[in-house]
Order: structure tokens, then C-alpha cells, then sequence
């Protein structure tokens, strides 16, 4: 998990998103990561502003990663500034490559998600959702990974 640490960031060109109500535009995505005081949690805070738009129309999702011991696997749980709210599991963790399982609420109906995050290429964060439905159909299903560069 601690390739997730510190701040990625990169433009995308995102097509939209039935399930996070997020509409078509270039954005500029930064991810920033850092762990608590005490080691055991990380926060995350992950803004895309539209291109030629304020701070304003961004969307944020903000992140909280732990670990669970009744399950004894890492979990996270984020809210969005769309009202989606999203818990997940980290189902396979190999080769700098996290495999994530993901359900929630959102203002459309429920949401359940397989998203991949690849650090495997040094300096690089790689975002693919693998799968995505929202009230049991498959919606999103063109969306291209998104690749974030460490700045910091």
C-alpha cells in the first residue's frame, strides 16, 4: 500500500460516468495519499477539475484505507462530493498491482465495482475500473484507464 503514498497527478480525458453523476471533460486529476501518526490508517483525497474550470466544479472523492481484523483484509471506505459512498475490499494484492472490490450507494441506485490499481511501472499510478454496474446493469464500460504520474 505504500506506493499509494505521496502525490500523483495527470490529465484525463474522461468520458463520464452514469454512476458517479461526473459529466464528459478533460480534467486534471491529482491523488494524494499519507499515512497517519500512528501508522494504521491512510487518507486519500482525489480531485479532477475540469480544464478552464475553478476548484469549484471539481469532484473529490475522499479516502480512508485500514485494516480490518474480522475479515483480516484491508478495506476502504470514500464519500464523493456526488454523494456516492463506496465501501471496498482489497481482494488480491500481487506484483505492485492491488485488485479492489467495491459496492455502494449512490443518487442512482446501488453500485458495485472491480477496480485495479497498477503501480507496477516506477512513479506511476494506473487507475482501470474493470468492471462497473449500477442497479445491476453494466454501465461505464468504455472508460479508459487512467494514468497519474508522482510528483511528489
Amino acid at each position: 500500500m505504500r506506493e499509494l503514498l505521496g502525490t500523483f497527478r495527470g490529465d484525463y480525458a474522461n468520458a463520464g460516468s452514469e454512476a458517479y453523476g461526473i459529466a464528459p471533460a478533460d480534467v486534471t486529476i491529482t491523488s494524494s495519499a499519507q499515512l497517519s501518526a500512528t501508522g494504521s490508517l491512510i487518507t486519500q483525497s482525489w480531485t479532477s477539475v475540469p480544464k478552464g474550470n475553478s476548484p469549484e466544479k471539481a469532484f473529490e472523492a475522499h479516502v480512508v484505507y485500514s485494516y480490518d481484523p474480522s475479515s483480516g483484509r484491508i478495506i476502504k471506505q470514500y464519500q464523493t462530493s456526488t454523494g456516492v459512498s463506496v465501501k471496498g475490499t482489497l481482494i488480491l494484492w500481487q506484483n505492485r498491482k492491488l485488485l479492489w472490490e467495491r459496492s455502494g450507494d449512490t443518487p442512482r441506485g446501488p453500485m458495485y465495482e472491480l477496480c485495479l490499481y497498477d503501480f507496477s511501472d516506477a512513479g506511476t499510478f494506473k487507475h482501470v475500473i474493470l468492471k462497473r454496474t449500477l442497479n445491476g446493469k453494466v454501465v461505464d464500460v468504455n472508460e479508459d484507464p487512467i494514468v497519474l504520474r508522482r510528483v511528489k
